[in-house]
C-alpha cells in the first residue's frame, strides 16, 4: 500500500515537473533548433490543426507522453526510426501505456478502449457487458471504480452534445470548471494528441475519450496537436515549404498535398499556392 502510494506520487510530480517546468525549457531549444535547420517549415510547438476524426485510423502503442519512457507532455518532437512500421494486431489492455513492448502502431479499431466505448455510447451495448468494463472490474476488483469510468466518460459525451466540441481555449474562457489543461502552461498542450508516421498517416495519442465523444457525435474536424512526427514526414513538409515552383514536387509529395499539417508550410512559401497546383 504504502509503495503504492508512493508511486502515484512520484508520477502525478514527474508530471508536473514535466508539464510546467522541464518540457517548456526542452520545447524552447528545440523549437531554436528546429528553426535553424527547417527554417519554414520547422514544428511549432503549440500549433494545432484540424482533422476529420475518422481519419485518425491507429494507436500508439505505447504513447510518446509514457513516463516510463521519457513522457513527452509538452511540445513537439521530430523523431526517426520505425516507430511507425511495427504493427500490432490489438490492443487489449484498457490504456496502450499499459504495453509493455516496443513502440508500435495498432489499428485503432481493434483497440477494445476504442471500441467498447463506441458501443456504449452509440447505445449498441450496456457499459456492464463490454470488454472495459471487465477489464476495469479485474483490474481494479472495484465495481466502483468501473461505473466512475463511464461517468467521466458519459460527462465529456454530454458536454460535447449541449454545447458543441470547443477547444482548450474556448473551454478556458467559456466554461472554466471543465477546463482540464491547468497543469499545462499552454491550454494548446492539452487537445487531443496525434502523431504523424512518414506517410502522414494519423496516429492517436492522447485524449481518448474527447476523440471517441467526437466521432460518436459526428463532429467534421476537431483541433489537435501534434506530438511526434516522423523524420521522413519532416522532410516533406521541409520539401514543400523551400519548393521553387510546384514542379520542384515529386508525384508522391503532390499526393499528400492537401494533408492538414502541410497547409502552414504551402501558406508560407510564396513560390507555390493551393492555386497553382494542379491536382
Amino acid at each position: 500500500m504504502i509503495d503504492s502510494v508512493r508511486g502515484y506520487i512520484q508520477t502525478v510530480w514527474d508530471r508536473r515537473l514535466e508539464r510546467q517546468l522541464i518540457g517548456p525549457i526542452r520545447t524552447r531549444l528545440l523549437y531554436n533548433y528546429y528553426k535553424h535547420k527547417y527554417s519554414g517549415a520547422a514544428p511549432n510547438p503549440t500549433k494545432v490543426i484540424y482533422v476529420d476524426p475518422n481519419n485518425i485510423r491507429w494507436v500508439m502503442c505505447p504513447p510518446f507522453f509514457d513516463s516510463r519512457r521519457g513522457g513527452i507532455h509538452v511540445g513537439t518532437i521530430v523523431k526517426g526510426g520505425n516507430w511507425d512500421q511495427k504493427h500490432l494486431k490489438n490492443v487489449t489492455k484498457l490504456y496502450p501505456s499499459e504495453i509493455d513492448t516496443k513502440r508500435g502502431i495498432c489499428p485503432i479499431n481493434n483497440w477494445d478502449f476504442y471500441v467498447s466505448s463506441i458501443k456504449y455510447l452509440k447505445g449498441k451495448s450496456d457499459w456492464e457487458n463490454t470488454k472495459r468494463y471487465n477489464y476495469e472490474i479485474n483490474a481494479n476488483h472495484t465495481k466502483n471504480n468501473a461505473e466512475k469510468r463511464s461517468q467521466y466518460l458519459d460527462k465529456t459525451h454530454n458536454n460535447i452534445c449541449e454545447k458543441g466540441y470547443l477547444t482548450q481555449n474556448e473551454l478556458k474562457r467559456k466554461d472554466p470548471k471543465e477546463y482540464s489543461a491547468e497543469y499545462f502552461t499552454r491550454p494548446e498542450y492539452n487537445e487531443v494528441r496525434i502523431n504523424i508516421a512518414r506517410d502522414g498517416s494519423l496516429v492517436f495519442e492522447d485524449g481518448r475519450h474527447r476523440l471517441i465523444s467526437a466521432i460518436v457525435h459526428e463532429v467534421e474536424n476537431i483541433p489537435v496537436r501534434i506530438v511526434v512526427r516522423h523524420k521522413e514526414w519532416q522532410n516533406i513538409r521541409y520539401e514543400v515549404a523551400t519548393a521553387e515552383s510546384t514542379s520542384d514536387l515529386g508525384p508522391n509529395i503532390l499526393s499528400k498535398i492537401h494533408h492538414p499539417d502541410l497547409s502552414d508550410v504551402i501558406q508560407s512559401n510564396d513560390s507555390i499556392s493551393y492555386s497553382n497546383l494542379d491536382l
